[in-house]
This record gives structure tokens, sequence and C-alpha cells, in this order.
């Protein structure tokens, strides 16, 4: 008996013919079947598309496609999990995670929950971006980085293990319950050699398949793969083995006169006229009514199934628009952001362990570089490297300081003045032009005759040629200078009548 629901009224579905469920491991999971317009069917009138139905065995189906003819409804329904197609998890959550913090973060807000197998609780892996994705999606991404596999179950909850299946010495045998058996057997995409390396090439190796040593197939090469995900050659190449299949992708289909095994069990597949005895994995099946209907696929490989259609995403740029792609990758070492403008420019912001980089990179060169150095140095500088920077307008705002020397090998104009150290300071400072004379003997003058200059010096040396007016000590009352009569160079400092001081200009 099916149960229909609107989410208002609930009914059940007594007449119903052509029921068949599809079951797919790590994948689809729906039912057909065909509602009889007759009477005492009180579920009939509430079916329609989107609509929720139950099976036996408690799990629900939402009303994916439907049709309706005067005698009857045709019905095609997908499980409810796939509903998690349409919620995201936006945020990102990369890096080395347990599996329950991962499974934690992407359904989290879902109203689903998770189950884990001893064999699988407490595992960690790295999985860099991880977010910003369907709730489908994120869970196929985890299923890869864990090596496991996944069972849908009812009451909205999923059961992760690394193997979902028993081995309970299930056969599937000519003559005893197979009615017709037929293998594919499909070499189109089969590699057998691989190579994986690092971005600085300290790590580069090349995994060839046993597959590789039969006559017929021989070395056929994958496209290499980058990643510094792996510290070692060990451990790159135990991930390259994982990325060439063990034997080419091959799939029985066997007719049976009644289903054993659930989807991930483990049978021995036995037909002796073609010489086939081994055992293998349950990967899908389709449960009638009328078992003599019935099949299983059995192998290593199964057809594109509905998995594939809903959680594929595809991201169009148009050329002919300002258009611009971002990317967003989150390792344990790193976080990096990259926003390109096709072909003009791209920017990339990445944080790192050991520093914060801010680079604009144009198309054909480096224009600016700023790091902050990490405390780790102990430099606590900021450096910069900015070599292909001409600065034009004002470059420094109201405030700008700086510790150190300044050094030019041109002029430099300044518009109002020059302080050296505090107001008030009665602290030594020193002018030093190293090439004054030079610049006074070519005619040049410096002219403080609008306005006071005030030196505070423990001596004043003041060569021969120098046109010096107006010298006075600050704050000095009474101060006269005398020109000597005895010698015309020698400037007498008067106060009071006294003198306290001279100036000889030779």
């Amino acid at each position: 008996m099916l149960v229909i629901s609107n989410a208002i009224d609930t009914e059940s579905i007594i007449y119903y013919n052509g029921y068949e469920k599809t079951e797919e491991q790590n994948s689809a999971l729906q039912i057909t079947f065909r509602s009889l317009n007759v009477g005492n069917n009180p579920g009939h009138e509430l079916l329609d598309y989107e609509v929720f139905v139950e099976d036996e065995d408690g799990h629900e189906y939402r009303v994916k496609q439907y049709k309706r003819e005067s005698l009857y409804k045709q019905i095609t329904a997908t499980h409810i999990y796939f509903d998690l197609a349409d919620q995201r998890q936006d945020t990102i959550f990369g890096g080395t995670h347990s599996i329950e913090e991962f499974l934690t973060f992407i359904f989290t807000g879902t109203g689903w929950s998770y189950t884990i197998a001893d064999d699988l609780a407490g595992t960690s892996a790295l999985i860099p971006n991880f977010g910003d994705a369907n709730v489908i999606s994120l869970v196929e991404t985890l299923l890869k980085a864990f090596g496991c596999e996944r069972k849908i179950m009812p009451g909205k909850v999923i059961h992760f293990g690394k193997i979902i299946g028993e081995d309970k010495d299930l056969q599937y045998r000519y003559k005893y319950n197979i009615k017709t058996i037929s293998e594919s057997i499909d070499t189109t995409n089969l590699k057998t050699e691989i190579r994986g390396y690092n971005s600085d090439r300290t790590i580069d190796v090349t995994y060839t398949s046993p597959l590789a040593e039969v006559p017929l197939i021989g070395v056929r090469k994958a496209e290499p793969i980058e990643s510094d995900d792996y510290a070692s050659v060990e451990e790159m190449e135990a991930f390259l083995a994982t990325q060439l299949p063990d034997a080419p992708e091959t799939s029985v289909e066997v007719s049976v006169t009644e289903i054993d095994g659930e989807v991930g069990d483990f049978v021995w597949l036995i037909h002796e006229p073609l010489g086939i005895e081994y055992q293998t994995r349950i990967l899908s099946k389709k449960s009638k009514r009328n078992y003599n209907e019935s099949s299983v696929t059995v192998g290593n490989t199964k057809p594109k199934d509905i998995t594939d259609i809903l959680v594929s995403q595809k991201a169009t740029i148009d050329n002919n628009e300002k258009s611009t792609r971002s990317r967003f990758e989150q390792t344990n070492k790193s976080i990096e952001l990259a926003v390109e403008r096709i072909g003009e420019s791209e920017t990339a912001i990445e944080l790192l362990e050991e520093e914060i980089e801010l680079r604009v990179v144009k198309k054909d060169n480096v224009i600016a570089s700023i790091n902050l150095s990490s405390e780790e140095d102990g430099s606590g500088l900021v450096r910069i490297r900015a070599d292909k920077i001409q600065f034009e307008g004002h470059i420094f705002g109201e405030g700008a300081t700086f510790s150190g020397n300044i050094e030019t090998s041109e002029s430099i104009k300044v518009g109002n003045s020059i302080q050296l150290g505090e107001l008030g300071s009665t602290e030594n400072k020193i002018f030093r032009f190293n090439n004054l004379s030079s610049i006074m003997s070519s005619g040049h003058n410096i002219d403080f005759s609008t306005g006071d200059l005030n030196i505070y010096a423990d001596r004043l040396y003041v060569p021969s040629w120098a046109n010096v007016s107006g010298l006075v000590a600050s704050g000095t009352p009474g101060l006269t200078i005398t020109q000597s009569t005895n010698n015309p160079k020698l400037m007498v400092f008067k106060q009071g009548g006294s003198d306290i001081g001279y100036l000889n200009l030779t």
C-alpha cells in the first residue's frame, strides 16, 4: 500500500499496478507506478505533481513526473533526499576536519540527520574549498574525500560507512535464480598510468596500474595531477593509485527469479556456460511486485544516473561582456581569493600561515606587491616593492610620519617650512649642507629676509664670503651688533654697553 499526502490531506492508494522501485549505490532511489481510477481508491484524487508518496518501508518520495489519463495516473517519484539539491551551504568550511564535523556542517538547518558506521567514525580528511554548494553536491564531495559510501534511511536519516553492504555468501547462479544475464565492458576511458607532482616539483611520481601489463591494453597515460596536499612520495603514490581503475568498466545485468540481498551487498555470480564465477557487489536493483520481472546490476560501474544530473553545476561566461569569475580556495595552510576579469587583469588576496600578501597582477607585468610580515620574524615591518609605481599629484596625506633616513638624488621642494624636533626644544639640531659652498659660489643665496631663522647649535660656522644680516640671539633683550673699526670682518655683540660675543667672518 502507498500513502499519498499533499501537506493537507493524507490518503492511501489501494489499486495500482506497474510498480517498480529503483535503488542505486550512492545514487538514485525512486519509484514508478500507475494509480487506477476506480472506486474505493481514495488516494487517487490526491495524486498530483509534487505531492508526497510513502512506501511500505517508510521512505518518502516526491512526484516529479506526472501523467494523467481518464483510466489512470502514471507516476515517477524521487526520494525526498534529492530535494536537498535545492538547499545550499553558502559558507566555507575547508581544511582538515573529522567526518562528523563535515557532516554537521552539511546537514545543519536541513531537517536531516546522519549516522556513521564504526569503521568510519572519528576519521579526518583534508578537503580544500569545501562549501558554497548544494547539499547533495557536498555529500558527493565528502564520499570521494573519505572513500566511503552512503545509504538513504527512512525518517530523513543518511547512514555513512566505508562499505555499505554485507557479505552473506549470497549467490546468483545459472539454473538456480538467474533468468537472463548480459555483460557490458567499456574500455573507452581506460587509463593505466598517471603522473602526480606538487607545485615546486619536489615530489614527482608516476604510478602505473597492473593493467598496463595486459598485452591488448598496455600503457595509457592519464592527464597529470598537480597537488600540494601530499607531503611525501608515498602519500602521492597512494593517491594516484585511487585515480586509476583496477579493471575495465564492467557491468552485468542479471534478471532473477527473486532478489536476495540489498544494494551494496557482496554476491557470487556463477554462470558455468559463460565461464563466470567471481564475487562482486550489487550496484543497483529494480524491484517489482512480480519478482520474475526484477533485475539487479553487479560489477564495478553503472550507467550515468539521476545524481549526476542533480549535482551538476555549470557556469557560463559571456566573453562579449566584462564578466568576472571568482575562485576561493581554503586549506590548512592558506586561504586564497582570486577575482579575474576576462582577458584583462587579476586581483588576488592570499592569507597564509606565515604572512598576509596582497597582489595586484596585470596581464603582462606585476604592478605592485605589499607584504605584511608575520610576528615570527620579529621585524614588525611593512615591506613595499613598488619599483614600477610612478606617483602623480599628492602623495602623503596630513599627519604622515617616517623614521630612519630619507634620501633622494633629486631636489626637495618645501612649500611651507621644515621643522627639526619639537617646537621649543633645546636639543641640538644640525643642518648639513655638504655642497653649500659650491651653490653659494655660483651666485645663489639662502634668503631668510621674510622671516626668522632659529638655529640651536654648539657652534656656528660662517664662511668668509657669507653675507649675514639681522643675526641675533633669540630672546636676548638690549642686544646690539657693532662692526670693529680695527677688523672690518669682526662683528661685536653688545648688551647694555658690554661686549658679550664676537662673530669673525674671516
